[in-house]
């Protein structure tokens, strides 16, 4: 699992290492205040390679998720737990 706080950037760094042990990649977004379309691009980028699931996004990011049909897109969860039952 990995856990994103504060400003959610452009480093798929942190993901890209999860995956390379982890075939499912689960991101506690909870601590997420900003995010914006790099994110987006992240996610989405990263999601058309590996199983990712996109756990208790903050309202910010799922405010972003919803605008732009992403969460229609990701494996959005709404606790940790449920992300990380398959």
């Amino acid at each position: 699992m990995v856990a994103v706080h504060g400003a959610f950037g452009s480093d798929s760094a942190p993901l890209q290492d999860a995956a390379t042990t982890h075939k499912r990649v689960v991101v506690d977004a909870a601590g997420v205040t900003f995010a914006d379309s790099s994110v987006l691009s992240v996610l989405l980028n990263f999601h058309h390679g590996h199983h990712l699931c996109l756990a208790r996004p903050a309202c910010r990011l799922l405010r972003v998720l919803e605008l732009t049909g992403a969460d229609r897109v990701l494996d959005v969860r709404a606790s940790v737990d449920d992300a990380v039952t398959p």
